[in-house]
């Protein structure tokens, strides 16, 4: 099968993958936001503004930096787990310890617990983190789907049966912990290798070299995507956060997995390609123009539609 071929059959796959990811969350979040309050998701928001920026150094770009590697790599996959477990520990810690802090920082007490449970998630997803990386870097997405969708669809069950019971924020923690489990696990399930607990210090030198470059750009990322977030639950609430919260992941959902499902696929593509450079501008300003056919319309009718959708949808507690 050729690169193209290959590449083909990874926005397929993909976007098989989040679509039906997508389609599960919506539904999920749908019946979650009828029996939630919007304090609830401004809560777990909260939390996880903190865990996502540690957990852009869990593994210190080395995944991206093994995804880009050529030759031989298992020197390089049992490095990346050691450094990536080794470090996942050292982020767990910050994050229990630092608790309390954060939760003086959003004067909110309920904050503290929910810090220290989800926390455990640092580690658990550090157990998979390189499984999941060799099937991207084999272009495997068809094998990929069982940690991709299962796990999500395990969440929705969890979080719904939960927020039934009346376990409010704590119906999104337990399934947030549930879905980590069930990605690692089905991880290995369906990757064959194994690590073995070895550390080459040349390869973490090249990988980190390389991976430095995407540590970098991602807490650029994080301050981008996040500050908001950080302001308005500072500044306001848990409940002003969940509004929000709730209005950008309606907002960006149609045109940001549109991207998500080309680029999922494109970095390994043109890591293949990464010494033909005319190769690789041409098929990165063909993608471009397609992604943009697709996601500028739909952009479009999202801010058209808005207000009539969470009226007719979400109801009139949704409405701010």
């Amino acid at each position: 099968m050729t690169l193209r071929q290959k590449a083909t059959a990874g926005v397929f796959w993909v976007g098989v993958s989040t679509a039906l990811k997508s389609l599960f969350r919506m539904i999920t979040r749908f019946i979650l936001q009828r029996n939630l309050l919007p304090a609830d998701f401004g809560l777990i928001t909260m939390a996880y503004t903190v865990i996502d920026f540690l957990r852009m150094f869990r593994e210190m770009g080395f995944s991206y930096a093994l995804i880009y590697r050529k030759g031989d790599i298992r020197k390089a996959a049992d490095t990346t787990f050691v450094v990536t477990m080794a470090i996942a520990v050292v982020l767990f810690l910050i994050a229990f310890f630092s608790a309390p802090y954060v939760a003086v920082f959003y004067r909110s007490k309920e904050l503290l617990p929910l810090m220290r449970v989800l926390s455990v998630n640092i580690l658990i997803a550090a157990l998979g983190e390189v499984q999941l990386s060799l099937l991207a870097k084999n272009l495997a997405f068809r094998e990929k789907l069982l940690p991709d969708i299962v796990p999500k669809l395990a969440y929705g069950l969890v979080a719904i049966s939960l927020s039934l019971m009346g376990k409010g924020v704590w119906s999104l923690v337990i399934a947030n912990i549930v879905d980590s489990v069930l990605t690692t696990v089905l991880a290995w399930v369906v990757v064959s290798w194994r690590p073995k607990f070895r550390f080459y210090r040349q390869e973490a030198e090249e990988l980190f070299n390389y991976g430095r470059h995407i540590l970098g750009s991602g807490i650029l990322i994080w301050l981008i995507t996040n500050l908001d977030s950080l302001f308005i639950g500072r500044v306001l609430n848990e409940e002003s956060l969940g509004y929000y919260g709730s209005a950008y992941y309606l907002a960006n959902l149609p045109a940001t997995h549109i991207s998500r499902v080309v680029g999922q696929v494109l970095f390994p593509a043109y890591s293949k390609i990464q010494d033909d450079v005319a190769a690789m501008r041409a098929a990165f300003f063909q993608t471009m123009h397609y992604v943009s056919l697709l996601s500028v319309p739909v952009a479009v009718g999202t801010i058209v539609f808005a207000a009539p959708f969470i009226d007719t949808v979400y109801g009139s507690r949704w409405a701010p």
